[in-house]
């Protein structure tokens, strides 16, 4: 029996639509806060780790502080022994638009070379192993910090593999070495007040500190005076010779406001302006010599490979430089002489005769070269590229070929040929072409030993592609014959293949032609590799 219920018990059971509003609302509210209150909960835990990661940082960081802090109160008192080099700590400004410099928070700065000449320290990596350990039982949980550990011991039980031969070729001697400090030489007549006062004070550590950090020079020079040519010769030894490293600096800057002209661009380039602040070929090689040079990597003209030096040389060198004034070769002040010299060759390059620029060019290629001279690579880049601005424009590619073939000749190995690359970017015209002309001379060389006499039938007419294709495609050749190929030889032929070819769009579509018969060549050799590997 089925009975319908009134109307009005039918509007009871229906719900009113504000209050269910209200209820979802109300659920809604204390799901977002849940979720809410969750966030929070894990931002004030991040905060929490963030603090703890803080105050572990901040103690280590304060324990290399102090660990530096002792490190340099050493070698002030050791250097106390000698000289005392006072100086004014008063503070000045120089008229260089662009620098406001105050000396006692630039050119009073610490400078330690030694952290880049010295290996890696193994209680410095356990160090470091402990922190990382220590951060991973803070930030994460139990699964991931065995997975931390795990790395970490893994990494340790990785054998390292050493190179059979170091690419690097030396240019300095190595050890400690007692470096001269810089003197000042004066041969011209009418020496006046200012100049017989430079001659006192440079006699001195103190004085010459004091002199550079006061900045007289510079205000004699903004008020008209003419610094002698030898002076400028002076303050480049300063910047790297001298045994304080805040005068060398200063030195450097008084160096670059003495070759600012308030004249005008006409008369910067008068045949005697040049003559009077340029740096000298000889002061530079002079130098060199003081940084303890080995002298056959100075001799102007074609060398024999530097790998033949006699032992008796290392040890004659350890006897007569390991004294208690023999330091290390300052590497700041080796950076910034490289970039002084770059500066005087492109600002008075008409005071330097064609072969000098040549031979400054030659001499910081083979500085790349050197363990040290690598840490100054930048700057030795940038004065390579100021050297070739430097050189005229009727002659610079010749000049450059002569360049390459020199240094081919100085650096016989294509495992080292190869990193000649990287002290020459491609940033303009002259030192693009110098990078190209560079590896195909190399390419020519590695071609002249395996098939004499091959290269005196590559046209120097064409193309440097057209060059290349012909280097590339000879059937005796290392591309050509395949039979037992090295690889790591092979990788880095291809790498000065890679520099000679270079990416102009325009050049390479010209020479199309000969580009894809290089690079269907190529495939194969990619196929052959591939194949060899399958077969272990």
């Amino acid at each position: 029996m089925s009975f319908n219920l009134p109307k009005r018990t039918k509007r009871l059971r229906q719900r009113d639509p504000e209050e269910e509003e209200e209820r979802k609302l109300a659920k809604q509210t204390k799901t977002n806060d849940s979720a809410v209150q969750g966030i929070l909960d894990r931002k004030k835990q991040r905060r929490e780790m963030d603090k703890e990661l803080e105050r572990m940082t901040a103690s280590l960081k304060q324990d290399m502080i102090d660990t530096a802090s002792n490190d340099i109160k050493a070698l002030e008192d050791r250097d106390d022994g000698g000289d005392n080099d006072g100086g004014d700590d008063k503070a000045w400004k120089s008229d260089d638009d662009s620098m406001l410099y105050t000396t006692n928070d630039v050119y009073k700065s610490n400078f330690n070379d030694d952290f880049m000449l010295d290996k890696s320290n193994e209680s410095d990596d356990e160090t470091g192993e402990d922190f990382l350990r220590e951060a991973a039982k803070i930030c994460l949980n139990e699964e991931a910090q065995e997975n931390i550990d795990l790395a970490i011991n893994e990494a340790n039980n990785v054998e390292v593999v050493e190179a059979t031969e170091l690419w690097h070729q030396s240019f300095f001697r190595p050890g400690s070495k007692n470096i001269r400090q810089p003197r000042l030489i004066s041969r011209e007549e009418g020496i006046g007040e200012k100049e017989m006062l430079l001659s006192e004070m440079s006699a001195t550590a103190s004085g010459r500190a004091y002199l550079l950090q006061s900045g007289s020079m510079k205000d004699w020079h903004h008020s008209g005076w003419k610094c002698p040519s030898y002076v400028y010769q002076w303050l480049y030894e300063v910047v790297a010779l001298e045994l304080d490293k805040n005068a060398a600096k200063n030195a450097l800057s008084t160096l670059f406001v003495l070759w600012s002209l308030p004249g005008s661009k006409v008369e910067t380039q008068l045949p005697y302006i040049c003559k009077q602040r340029y740096i000298k070929i000889s002061t530079f090689k002079s130098i060199l010599l003081a940084y303890d040079a080995l002298p056959a990597a100075l001799i102007e003209g074609v060398l024999l490979d530097p790998d033949s030096q006699d032992t008796e040389i290392h040890a004659k060198n350890a006897e007569n430089y390991d004294g208690k004034q023999a330091r290390h070769l300052p590497v700041s002040q080796l950076g910034w002489m490289v970039k002084a010299l770059g500066f005087s060759v492109r600002l008075w390059s008409k005071a330097y005769t064609a072969y000098e620029i040549r031979y400054a060019v030659r001499l910081l290629v083979q500085l790349s070269l050197d363990e040290t001279g690598y840490l100054v690579l930048q700057e030795i880049q940038i004065a390579i590229d100021n050297c070739l601005a430097g050189m005229k424009a009727a002659t610079w590619e010749t000049e450059l070929k002569t360049i390459a073939s020199d240094i081919c000749d100085i650096v016989s190995s294509t495992k080292r040929q190869v990193h000649i690359l990287d002290c020459v970017r491609t940033i303009n015209p002259r030192s693009h072409y110098f990078r190209r002309i560079i590896a195909v001379t190399c390419l020519e060389r590695s071609l002249d030993q395996e098939v004499p006499g091959s290269v005196d039938y590559i046209s120097t007419d064409q193309s440097l592609i057209c060059q290349i294709h012909q280097i590339f495609m000879n059937k005796d050749g290392f591309f050509m014959k395949r039979n037992d190929m090295d690889f790591e030889e092979c990788f880095v032929r291809l790498s000065m293949l890679d520099a000679a070819i270079s990416v102009n769009d325009d050049e390479i579509r010209k020479d199309s032609k000969p580009v894809l018969e290089i690079a269907d060549e190529l495939h194969k050799i990619g196929l052959s590799i591939g194949t060899f590997k399958e077969r272990f």
